[in-house]
């Protein structure tokens, strides 16, 4: 009996639709219902080694009770396939067979050479030499799956399916489906593919033929994506868009399923569109370009009603490798426990990079006890796998660290020290302790516990890897007593000094400083000078040991300063007049002072006591001492000099007469014999007014007489000298003035009085009166023959002349005077003769006039000649010969003339002129709007603008 095998690159879609329904599914019946498919069984899970070639199969065989042969048979890696690895091919030649391998679909076909039927023995007998090779250098790990079928379909182990390609250019969704449905495979219903996991997607999607429909869909609910066909039909596979999730498994392409253009229905993406084998979105007839339907794919298994088949046999091969080791260590000597891990068998433990034999076995491995480093491998394969990787594993043995301690510096009385050691490697731990006993800190460098007695702490090395050092190292910490320090020191000076301090010490130095805690070191010594006081200071002594250890505190040792006494006077040298006595006067600093007068700076005789002493009658120059003595005994440093000086009476030598001018002040003068010259308004009695030889009087108003006497240490003039002053009047100038004037003139100033006087002006002339021509202020002073001056001040304004501007002519009859300085009172006239307030003049006719501005303050009239221009108001270029042109009238008699048109943004649309004098309403040939446009009329180069706009209108 032999079986139909369905030809599906014959299948025809237009058959389908014509209704031959039972024509067309003929072809997809897999076989007659009267012949046995055959049995197919394989045996053989293999573990891959690197670099060789492996049969696939340890057993094979096809048992069939009424067929002897097939045309062909399929060998597939439909599961863990790499297409860049892995290649399956017949090992040598069989006479009549002719092998064929797919990159593509990780196929391998046995047929026959002419495509005649194969025996089953010989099919056996390929089969059982088909080889699996890698062909990469660091094969990728897993399970290749081998199927074995008889049939053209794809068959998965994981599913127990069949899967295949139909291609058909053009199939929409609903054709697709239905074929399917319409087909079956040795007995076995087909249905649009449904793909639950990633085997599938890869058999279907990468290792087929061609790609196409798959019987997804979301046409019943937008968004929720279900599988519509199959046994899992109703199953919800993808929830939402591109960003959506799934709630079992889906293989959407980057950026699916986005719905462009109701895209209801699953296909698996052409080759080159995003990620191979991933599905897209489709409408249901699909797209264009590479999104154009090209078939379907139909899976045959797991329908209601299928019989059980056995037309595939699997085998796997497994590619093997270490993926993670653990290398192991242990301090000084000792076992290693080493750990390994597989991608797939057991792990095996060797002590050479190649050959040998295994020294263990499993994924955790303890070496025998070792004293140094050694390197063991970790293996995949069997020992027969020579070419099979070997990955080291380090077993390392680490020293032990040793520590170099350093003697701590000796403490004082009680407290801590600094700990220190360097290990030769890892962290120090202290103890105290050698063995066992409390950890008391961490470190190179630690501060030790408070003690008061000599003490041994230990330190113990420990480096990152556990390993502790052999033995711990002793570091002893001595301490040393604490001396003390007494003094009965006092010493006592008058006002500032030096004295001398003293103290004793228990055991070392005395140290000296001039504070109870830091301060400045000042001497060393039981006995020292101290540095030079000016107040009751304390100072301090320290003792300091040998060993560095200083006395608890230090002993305050005060150096009383008693108040000193300064005696000064504020008059060392007093003056009598010519014979009589004296009362001197000292003080002192100190208040409780007493002050004793005697005859000579030092011993002498003791002539009176008190601040204040009054001397004998004298004749003769004479000098006092005082001396001051503080309630404590203390004297002054020396005494103070009083000298009493006998002087003669001073003369004056002065001028009795002075001149001065009403208002002002007069300065007179005279000059003592000696000593200073006091000035008064009394002839006896009263107060200074002034002091020197020169003195200058308030202004006065009437003659007045003052005194001047002369004053020579205490001692003044038998008399004043008067001194009369007499008071002369001023010239009377006139009043000040304003004046104003025309510019461009001049205008007298007279300062003419009657009283004979000179005259000076701010101009430097010395007449009366003098001319000007400019604004300003001017002023004369007046002086008459006792040199009294007065002034008088003109202040001069000037009137500005009319000057014309310009002329503004509007394009109507109007035109507007506009002049320079507005602040001016004008009148404006056309003829010079007929004068008007207003500087606008309507009605005018087309021709030239002068206009007139005549200045109201009478400073002349100003002129300037403008022209009128009657320009029309709009211009309709119709072609009509009415109006056609927008031109001035007579612009021939005006050679010079100008007119520039602008739109409504300023740009320049034409300009005239004596040979362009019309426009006709276009620019650059084009026709422009209607609307308003904007001129300025220039007829020469001395006449104003003219301003204004036409309306052009069609």
């Amino acid at each position: 009996m032999n079986y139909l095998h369905p030809d599906y690159t014959s299948f025809n879609l237009k058959q389908f639709l014509r209704g031959l329904l039972l024509a067309l599914l003929l072809p997809f019946t897999v076989c007659a219902q009267n012949n046995q498919p055959p049995v197919v069984t394989a045996t053989g899970n293999q573990v891959y080694c690197p670099g060789s070639i492996n049969l696939i199969t340890t057993a094979f065989n096809i048992t069939d009770p009424d067929d002897t042969g097939l045309q062909a048979i399929y060998i597939q890696i439909s599961s863990g396939y790499q297409n860049t690895e892995d290649v399956l091919s017949l090992n040598g030649t069989i006479p009549g067979l002719n092998a064929s391998w797919s990159a593509a679909e990780g196929k391998l076909t046995i047929s026959g050479t002419n495509g005649q039927n194969v025996l089953y023995a010989d099919l056996i007998n390929a089969v059982q030499n088909v080889v699996y090779t890698n062909t990469a250098t660091n094969p990728t790990t897993g399970t290749r799956t081998f199927s074995i079928t008889i049939g053209q379909a794809n068959y998965l182990e994981s599913t127990g399916h069949y899967y295949l390609y139909i291609p058909s250019q053009g199939i929409n969704w609903n054709t697709a489906r239905n074929a399917a449905e319409a087909s079956t495979y040795y007995g076995w219903q087909g249905y649009l593919a449904t793909i639950l996991s990633a085997d599938e997607a890869q058999l279907i999607g990468e290792q087929a033929l061609g790609t196409g429909w798959i019987g997804g869909s979301d046409s019943q609910t937008e968004g929720v994506w279900r599988w519509v066909t199959g046994p899992e039909a109703g199953t919800v596979f993808w929830n939402g868009g591109v960003n959506g999730n799934t709630p079992n498994y889906a293989f959407w392409n980057t950026g699916e399923p986005n719905n462009s253009g109701d895209e209801d229905y699953a296909h698996i993406t052409a080759p080159g569109v995003g990620v191979p084998g991933s599905w897209n979105d489709l409408p249901v007839n699909g797209s264009s370009g590479p999104y154009t339907p090209q078939g379907y794919i139909v899976e045959y298994g797991g329908m209601p009603g299928d019989q059980p088949l056995q037309i595939s046999a699997t085998t796997t091969m497994q590619v093997v490798a270490i993926t993670g080791t653990t290398p192991g260590q242990a301090c000084g000597s000792g076992p290693v426990t080493l750990q390994a891990t597989v991608s797939g068998g057991i792990v095996r433990w060797y002590t050479s990079a190649t050959g040998g034999t295994p020294v263990a076995t499993g994924s955790s491995f303890t070496t025998p006890a070792i004293t140094g480093s050694t390197t063991y491998y970790a293996s995949a394969y069997n020992a027969d796998c020579a070419s099979g990787p070997r990955t080291p594993v380090i077993a390392t043995i680490n020293p032990l660290p040793t520590l170099t301690a350093t003697t701590p510096q000796a403490i004082c009385g009680s407290g801590t020290a600094q700990l220190q050691a360097t290990p030769s490697a890892g962290t120090v731990s202290w103890y105290d302790a050698a063995t066992g006993g409390n950890t008391i800190g961490t470190g190179n460098s630690i501060t030790s516990p408070a003690i008061s007695t000599t003490t041994t702490f230990y330190a113990e090395a420990v480096t990152t890897n556990g390993c502790v050092s052999a033995q711990r190292t002793p570091v002893t910490v001595t301490v040393n007593p604490i001396p003390t320090v007494t003094s009965n020191n006092s010493p006592v000076l008058c006002g500032p000094g030096t004295a001398s301090l003293t103290a004793t010490a228990s055991s070392g130095t005395i140290q000296w400083f001039t504070a109870g805690t830091g301060g400045t070191l000042i001497g060393e010594g039981a006995t020292i000078t101290s540095p030079q006081v000016n107040q009751t200071t304390t100072f301090y002594a320290e003792a300091v040991t040998p060993q560095g250890c200083i006395s608890a505190t230090r002993v305050p040792v005060t150096v009383t300063i008693n108040p000193d006494v300064t005696i000064t006077t504020t008059q060392p040298e007093f003056y009598i007049c010519e014979e009589g006595t004296a009362t001197l006067e000292v003080t002192t600093d100190n208040p409780g002072a007493t002050i004793n007068w005697y005859d000579a700076e030092t011993g002498g005789n003791l002539l009176a006591g008190g601040y204040i002493y009054t001397t004998p009658f004298l004749n003769a120059d004479t000098i006092f001492y005082a001396e001051a003595v503080t309630p404590e005994g203390c004297v002054s440093d020396t005494r103070v000099t009083v000298s009493v000086i006998v002087a003669e009476r001073p003369t004056i030598t002065a001028d009795s007469n002075a001149v001065t001018c009403t208002g002002s002040g007069a300065q007179l003068e005279a000059a003592p014999s000696a000593g200073t010259i006091n000035w008064y308004t009394e002839a006896t009695g009263g107060t200074p007014v002034g002091t020197g030889e020169f003195f200058t009087t308030p202004p006065l108003t009437e003659d007045t007489v003052y005194y001047a006497e002369a004053e020579n240490n205490g001692c003044t003039s038998l008399t004043r000298q008067a001194v009369s002053v007499t008071v002369v009047p001023l010239p009377e100038a006139l009043p000040d003035e304003t004046v104003t004037f025309c510019e461009n003139t001049t205008y007298e100033l007279d300062a003419e009085i009657a009283e004979p006087v000179t005259y000076l002006w701010s101009t430097g002339e010395t007449t009366a009166s003098i001319d000007i021509a400019a604004a300003g202020v001017y002023t004369v002073t007046l002086t008459n023959a006792n040199g009294c001056t007065d002034m008088q001040t003109f202040t001069a304004t000037t009137l500005t002349v009319p000057q014309i501007t310009t002329i503004r002519v509007n394009n109507t009859d109007e035109a507007t005077v506009v002049m320079e300085d507005s602040s001016q009172a004008y009148e404006y006239s056309l003829d010079g003769i007929n004068y008007k307030a207003s500087p606008l003049f309507r009605g005018l006719k087309q021709g030239s006039y002068i206009a007139f501005a005549r200045s109201l303050n009478g400073c002349g009239v100003d002129t300037r000649n403008f022209t009128i221009l009657l320009v029309q108001p709009f211009f309709t270029p119709n072609n009509d010969t009415v109006n056609d042109v927008f031109s001035i009238a007579a612009m021939e008699s005006y050679p010079d003339a100008t007119v520039t048109v602008f739109d409504r943004y300023g740009k320049i649309i034409t300009r005239l002129n004596r040979s362009n004098r019309e426009w006709d309403g276009t620019y650059n040939g084009n026709r422009l709007p209607a609307t308003d446009y904007w001129y300025v009329i220039q007829l020469d180069r001395f006449s104003p603008e003219i301003r204004g706009h036409v309306s052009l209108v069609r």
